[in-house]
């Protein structure tokens, strides 16, 4: 990190911690709220470091999935095979500066037929364009199948393996972006300071509001202490909850990072009208992640290999990599 944004973080630091005595004075409580989260929307610039997500569909034999397969298995080609998964564990490589990202994942999966199915990604955003190569090894004899494409918009599954979609922000939302109103596309209304309750023995304010676009309700806990990060969610419709649930740690003198990253999926039982457990996420941030560090420009680009026929999704053709 430069001097310069090293003294930029000192006197950030500095702000946030004394903004709450200082806006406390007026009253208004979620001003407070609101004020301390545009600091801590910007305490954290860039990341990189390896990460572990684990997925486990828990009620892998309910009406709800079978239901989910179904509509999975109806949008295939014939002779297509369908990657259902009921458990994963995937090692990633991560590293960001926005709107710049890179996500490399490893992982060992079976194919329904019981074939191995090796899955290695490797995707980057450079701001303009996206890079993807894919190295699909399918059946025992490990069979390489290489596939690249370059396209302008980034589909990397930021909701599952970005540290920062629900940890420091709030569905990849900045967290004074959503008190302010607005959810990535949507709008929320009916935002209410509904008081202050312990999450982890850490005091938190509890904020709740309507998504307009879907009618789910949106709970927020954000901790003053951790930069007004979340410290859980929770999302409410008519037949399902998903909760996410934070744990950090602190980097230096008052950054804080996700540590572990918990999201729970429940649907409502129709007959019983309680909660049924359906998926369990968790991405577990490694001991090896840094913080607020300079990241080269060619981090973010996929260097494709010798001979690789590659898709430009731009162009709508394909060209091989010399």
């Amino acid at each position: 990190m430069h001097l310069k944004e090293r003294i930029l973080m000192v006197i950030l630091l500095f702000v946030f911690i004394g903004i709450g005595i200082v806006l406390a004075q007026d009253g208004s409580e979620l001003k407070t709220i609101i004020e301390g989260s545009d600091l801590g929307d910007l305490m954290v610039t860039s990341g990189q470091g390896s990460l572990i997500f684990d997925y486990i569909r828990v009620d892998s034999l309910s009406v709800k999935a079978q239901e989910d397969d179904r509509a999975v298995l109806a949008g295939l080609s014939e002779g297509e095979e369908a990657v259902i998964h009921n458990q994963e564990s995937i090692n990633i490589s991560f590293a960001f500066t926005n709107p710049k990202m890179k996500c490399d994942e490893n992982s060992i999966n079976r194919l329904p037929t019981g074939r191995r199915y090796k899955q290695n990604w490797y995707r980057a955003y450079n701001g303009e364009k996206m890079d993807l190569l894919r190295l699909d090894g399918l059946g025992k004899e490990g069979l390489i199948i290489p596939m690249g494409s370059v396209r302008t918009d980034n589909v990397i599954p930021a909701n599952r393996f970005d540290p920062g979609f629900n940890g420091i922000k709030i569905l990849g939302t900045p967290v004074g972006t959503f008190l302010r109103g607005s959810l990535g596309d949507s709008t929320v209304e009916d935002l209410q300071l509904i008081g202050e309750e312990l999450q982890d023995n850490i005091p938190c304010e509890v904020i709740r509001g309507l998504i307009v676009d879907t009618g789910n309700t949106i709970t927020v806990w954000l901790a003053p202490s951790l930069m007004y990060r979340p410290k859980h969610i929770e999302i409410r419709s008519s037949d399902s909850i998903t909760k996410v649930h934070n744990t950090f740690r602190e980097y230096t003198t008052g950054i804080w990072f996700p540590e572990l990253i918990v999201k729970r999926e429940y649907y409502i039982d129709k007959k019983t009208g309680g909660e049924v457990l359906y998926k369990l996420e968790t991405l577990a941030v490694q001991s090896n992640f840094a913080l607020n560090i300079e990241l080269p420009n060619e981090l973010f680009e996929v260097e494709f290999p010798m001979g690789l026929m590659v898709y430009d999704y731009r162009t709508g053709e394909e060209f091989e990599v010399k």
